[in-house]
């Protein structure tokens, strides 16, 4: 059974302890406590406000907070096993079957990449890179900020083609400034993305693919020499429509928070709730079209398809989602620039 341990010794292997891998986030604690918490409390009272399955909106507020703050604190390794944990929950709830004996980690790589291979035992072990995770929280910053279109369209380009030893999230500090809902559709269109990763990840695991869930590769292995066949586009197309199958079903769950953020974003933003968790394919293939156009002649992956061929796959209904496809248009305009 995969768990902690078969994640700590792949850090180990690198000299690594899990601290050392994602800063916490509370180490912003004064824009934290003096900007963030509080818009962010705001922004959860205006979405109850005059709600009647609220009984004690103080209390629903001191809990919603509460939570944050833990999670504002904690590291991001801490916030994406609750997110493994919780997105295996309720693939069982909507009856999708997918492994249980699978752990989650942060990679401590600069790349925008993910992987999944299998434990010492038994189980896998899901990777989400570094630079993936930044980069996602810097391309929705970006996409909601309150600047004009030919400024996303740059901002876009330098994210995604930063080199590595700079951070994407230094691109956008200070531009946001948007409306205290927009902060929740921002953490939502990240949430949406890691979403669709990891269950593109667990998909791999589910199919058994070569090359990710072979018992006697090792991480290192995987990196060095992934496993390239004449099937292994076809592995990743289906990998992605067993992660686009899953995502309205489950952006379809009846969460006291997610209904109630619904009602409010039909009301005030441009964007639905559901709308933004169903579009995190395309937000991550998106990003992906930027990247391949800025890849110098001649250099290509040969284990994934390219994004386009990708996005040719996704049902048409997922593409015509709004937050998605304004994305999708936004970073079709970027790639134009390189």
């Amino acid at each position: 059974m995969a768990d902690l341990a078969d994640y700590l010794e792949i850090l180990a292997s690198r000299g690594l302890k899990e601290e050392d891998v994602v800063p916490l986030v509370g180490d912003a604690s004064e824009e934290l406590e003096e900007k963030i918490l509080p818009a962010l409390r705001q922004a959860y009272a205006n979405a109850i406000a005059g709600d009647s399955r609220i009984s004690d909106p103080e209390a629903f507020l001191q809990r919603r907070m509460d939570f944050a703050k833990r999670a504002f604190y904690q590291n991001a390794n801490e916030l994406l096993r609750r997110k493994l944990k919780r997105l295996l929950r309720d693939l069982d709830e909507v009856g999708i079957r997918a492994p249980s004996d699978l752990v989650a980690g942060v990679h401590p790589f600069e790349s925008f990449n993910a992987f999944c291979c299998p434990a010492r035992d038994s189980g896998y072990v899901i990777l989400l890179y570094n630079r993936f995770l930044k980069t996602v929280e810097a391309a929705a910053s970006m996409f909601l900020a309150p600047i004009e279109e030919q400024s996303k369209r740059r901002l876009l380009r330098e994210i995604v083609t930063c080199p590595s030893d700079l951070d994407p999230m230094e691109f956008v500090r200070g531009i946001h400034g948007g409306t205290n809902r927009s902060l929740w559709i921002l953490v939502e269109i990240a949430d949406a993305a890691q979403d669709f990763v990891l269950l593109h990840e667990i998909a791999h695991a589910v199919y058994g693919h070569p090359g990710h869930a072979v018992p006697d590769r090792t991480v290192d292995d995987v990196e060095a020499a992934p496993i390239q066949n004449e099937n292994s586009h076809t592995q990743e197309l289906l990998a992605d429509a067993w992660a686009v199958e899953a995502l309205p079903r489950l952006a379809g769950l009846d969460r006291e928070t997610h209904a109630t953020f619904s009602r409010a974003w039909k009301r005030e933003a441009a964007y639905s709730s559901a709308d933004v968790l169903r579009s995190g394919a395309a937000f991550v293939l998106g990003i992906e079209l930027v990247r391949e156009a800025a890849r110098p002649a001649g250099r290509s992956t040969t284990t994934h398809p390219t994004a386009a061929a990708r996005l040719r796959e996704l049902p048409s209904d997922l593409l015509s989602l709004s937050p998605g496809r304004d994305f999708l248009n936004l970073a079709v305009a970027a790639r134009e620039l390189l």
